[in-house]
């Protein structure tokens, strides 16, 4: 499967593990995946996957929401990639998920 995630995790940050854990065993399990999220506080070209930087405000309370803006932007742009599914971190659930599934694709949501 072609898998996109778009998450607000920055990836190389502490918080990561768990996300860098499940996107290395959907890797492993033989899908291709795209990981689209913030700037990595860590230039890392190790992970088994490819990693779309998106732009982010840095003003708390704006982060998320900026970070929802820039993927519906690169949606749009992208639009005519194949997904087979695209899996958004329940944070910017609401403002991605009626794109999406305008686009067609299947939603799962992370929690």
């Amino acid at each position: 499967m072609k898998i996109f995630w778009i998450t607000v995790r920055k990836i190389g940050d502490l918080c990561s593990t768990t996300t860098i854990a499940l996107a290395n065993g959907l890797v492993e399990e033989g899908h291709s995946l795209t990981m689209l999220g913030p700037k990595s506080p860590s230039k890392s070209s190790k992970n088994p996957w490819k990693h779309i930087e998106l732009n982010q405000s840095s003003i708390r309370g704006l982060k998320a929401s900026s970070l929802a803006r820039e993927a519906v932007n690169w949606l749009k742009e992208n639009r005519s990639l194949r997904m087979d599914a695209v899996i958004i971190d329940w944070q910017i659930a609401p403002k991605l998920a009626p794109l999406i599934k305008s686009l067609g694709h299947p939603i799962i949501i992370m929690d």
